[in-house]
């Protein structure tokens, strides 16, 4: 039977965590050669008898054999199914320093050691991916070249963030990716998704294009709710209607919600509606929703305007459902031609007939994310490169040499930003001209600033309206002029209207008067009692406001005296994050896990709060001046739906009666002495697309927080389920 102790003695408040409930296989670990696995820090370390892998005493760095680099590379091998062929390829080429190909990289002798894991664009499949190079490869990393998703990089670029350890993304667009506190080891070879990247790109198209009123039309996923939202912080222009279409459990469109969308477009009302549609959608939504509004004949000369998502996407073998000129148009990520793209797509052919004299070699490289991938590889290894082979081992030391990273690449020119972002990324704008084409064509380029947008108006094909026009077709549609009004019968109706009104205004003053003067006296009788009341109440504030001054500054002095923890920094009033270097962290950790076996912890911080540490103190002393054992325990607490900042930032009582609800034993604070119990109260944190309380963790769907608390229980009744709640009175 369980039972669970009842107090409302005082508690200070002693660690906040953010965890993440993650099933983690105990399957055994290999280490490299040179290494051996640490029980205690589960991890490779090196074995101090061999001569290319020791470990120096006092804390200090391992040394590793600075004759090599390690790479891995972490992206979905069913996405990229050519992925790793050009990984290889690649790194294959940077070690041959007599072929002509970047020899100048690591041209003292250094190899490129690397190796590829799946993280199949799935975050839960990505972070044990790492661990496993981090841990399992047996060597030190130096960089991760991946992920190809924006889910899996996030989670990833956050556990490398605290290990220094640089991320190199050739395809990741999330704009949470460019936050530097929270992915301080994250770049990347693409823009983001807001302003500074493809939706800057969008606006700026649509701008130089002349339009100002546009539709939207988006899809109920993470990628396109995300775009829609930095898409209408940017867009300063009228939006004349907005729709989110749902997407089905099975992936699909969902009809019902496609066709309320596409019945909800204001195309009866020339006032409001526009020409222009964006449609915000992965491309395995996006065609069936213009597949279906060429078949109800939605608005025929409608413009469809894309994002790189489904703009230069393949549509299929039949595109006979397609009106006779769809006149598509959209961004998409920007395919380089230059010289730097001819040479290594040559250098791969000549490759691929020496490995596979029967197979085809490739006419083109696949997508722009084998470019993109490429060009992520040479930037880390130029930064390797331009440190010496004694700075190499210190991860932090790559990521600086990351940031001024320039140079003509497969992609095109590279560099990046204070963010980590590409700089100055480029798009190609593509025009899907008729039904009878098989691919998109190209015409032109579009920056994030509508001064670099350089397009061909006369390449494009617009839908009803044909090819090898001067200008776009406008937004907005003609409006009809209003019909002539019957001005007669207006007339008498108003004059009519005003009499009545003016008759009543009059009527009515003459009985507000009559009222007024009988209810001054009443008000007035009603004025001086309140005065009255007034004055007894700011009376008694006086003597509240002097007795909280007198105890405001008891517990100043008593502050002065009493010690604060050890584990405390010198900052007191603080939400301190505690390292997982420290003891401390790894004493919660063991904490947590006695009842919560496969759960670990995101991040933890330590609350420092002086004014509930003096308060807390002050009645453990009480306590044991009157001779009563003040039982003070480590208990755990969850605050279902409060945020904990409530909590931790108070600076009178922290936990508070008023935001308790009723339990089993009447209305109370309850605490758990194990984690597994206080879990099921334990607070979700909110996601990226909300504000963020300063100093907490932004929280993944399987991300909780609960409190670690000290607790004076002192004397204790034990209470079974089955028993009177009276006796908890």
């Amino acid at each position: 039977m369980t039972r669970n102790a009842i107090t409302r003695t005082p508690i200070f408040i002693f660690a906040i965590l953010c965890i993440t409930k993650q099933f983690l296989t105990d399957a055994a670990m290999t280490c490299g050669e040179g290494t051996f696995l640490s029980n205690d820090t589960e991890s490779c370390e090196c074995d101090t008898r061999n001569i290319t892998c020791s470990t120096l005493t006092n804390n200090v760095a391992r040394q590793f054999d600075t004759s090599s680099v390690y790479i891995g590379g972490l992206f979905d091998k069913t996405g990229f199914y050519w992925g790793e062929e050009i990984f290889n390829m690649t790194i294959d080429m940077l070690n041959d320093h007599n072929d002509g190909w970047h020899d100048d990289i690591l041209s003292d002798g250094t190899e490129i050691k690397s190796l590829v894991v799946n993280a199949a664009c799935d975050p839960k499949v990505a972070v044990p991916a790492y661990w496993k190079l981090q841990t399992e490869w047996g060597n030190p990393l130096h960089g991760i070249i991946g992920c190809r998703c924006s889910g899996a990089s996030i989670s990833v670029s956050r556990i490398a963030g605290l290990e220094n350890v640089p991320v190199v993304s050739m395809s990741s667009t999330s704009a949470r990716l460019s936050r530097v506190d929270e992915f301080p080891s994250f770049f990347r070879l693409v823009g983001p998704d807001d302003y500074r990247g493809q939706v800057g790109a969008l606006v700026s198209l649509l701008t130089h294009l002349g339009w100002n009123r546009i539709s939207v039309i988006n899809t109920e996923t993470d990628f396109t709710k995300d775009l829609a939202f930095e898409f209408g912080n940017l867009w300063k222009g009228d939006i004349a209607y907005f729709h989110t279409v749902r997407i089905d459990s099975d992936g699909a469109v969902d009809a019902g919600s496609l066709d309320l969308a596409l019945d909800g477009v204001p195309t009866e009302n020339p006032r409001l509606n526009s020409r222009v549609i964006v449609l915000l959608a992965h491309h395995q939504h996006a065609f069936p929703i213009l597949q279906r509004a060429r078949e109800r004949n939605f608005q025929p000369d409608t413009i469809w305007v894309g994002t790189h998502s489904w703009t230069d996407r393949f549509f299929g073998d039949s595109t006979q459902w397609m009106p006779d000129i769809p006149g598509y148009i959209g961004i998409a990520q920007y395919r380089n031609r230059n010289s730097e793209y001819q040479d290594f797509l040559q250098r791969i052919q000549a490759k691929q007939r020496q490995l596979r004299p029967l197979t085809p070699v490739m006419e083109f490289l696949p997508d722009y994310a084998a470019e993109t991938m490429v060009d992520s590889i040479l930037s880390l290894a130029k930064a390797l490169s331009s440190l010496q082979p004694k700075d190499r081992a210190e991860t932090g030391h790559i990521v600086n040499a990351l940031k001024n990273i320039t140079f003509s690449g497969v992609s095109g020119p590279v560099s990046f930003t204070a963010e980590g972002d590409r700089a100055n990324p480029q798009y190609m704008v593509m025009n899907f001209p008729t039904n009878t084409a098989t691919e998109w064509v190209n015409v032109g380029v579009a920056g994030i600033t509508p001064d670099t947008v350089d397009i061909d108006i006369r390449a494009i094909c617009w839908a009803s309206v044909g090819c090898n026009q001067a200008t776009a077709p406008t937004d907005t549609y003609p409006v009809p002029p209003n019909a002539v009004p019957l001005w007669g019968t207006l007339l008498i109706v108003v004059i009519s209207i005003l009499f009545i009104i003016i008759a009543l205004k009059y009527w009515r003053s003459r009985q507000k008067k009559t009222r007024l003067k009988a209810n001054i006296d009443e008000m007035q009788k009603k004025i001086n009692a309140m005065q009255n009341i007034d004055n007894e109440l700011y009376d008694l504030d006086q003597q509240v406001e002097k007795a909280k001054r007198k105890q405001a500054s008891l517990l100043l002095k008593r502050a002065d005296l009493q010690e604060i923890p050890s584990t405390w920094t010198e900052v007191e009033d603080a939400l301190v994050e505690v390292n997982p270097h420290d003891e401390e962290y790894w004493d919660i950790h063991d904490k947590l896990r006695e009842s919560m076996g496969t759960a670990w912890i995101s991040k933890l911080w330590r609350v420092q709060n002086m004014s509930l540490w003096t308060y807390y103190s002050f009645h453990k002393d009480r306590l044991t001046r009157n001779g009563i054992n003040h039982n003070e325990r480590l208990v755990w607490h969850g605050t279902s739906s409060l945020d904990p900042s409530i909590i931790y930032n108070d600076q009178q009582d922290g936990f508070m009666m008023q935001f308790s609800n009723k339990g089993l034993w009447g209305r109370g604070i309850y605490f758990a002495d194990e984690s597994v119990y206080s879990d099921k109260y334990s607070y979700k944190p909110p996601t990226s697309d909300m504000p963020l309380t300063a100093g907490r963790c932004e929280g993944e769907e399987d991300e909780r927080e609960m409190f670690l608390a000290k607790l004076l229980v002192g004397n204790m009744i034990f209470i079974d389920r089955d028993e009177s709640p009276e006796k908890a009175s």
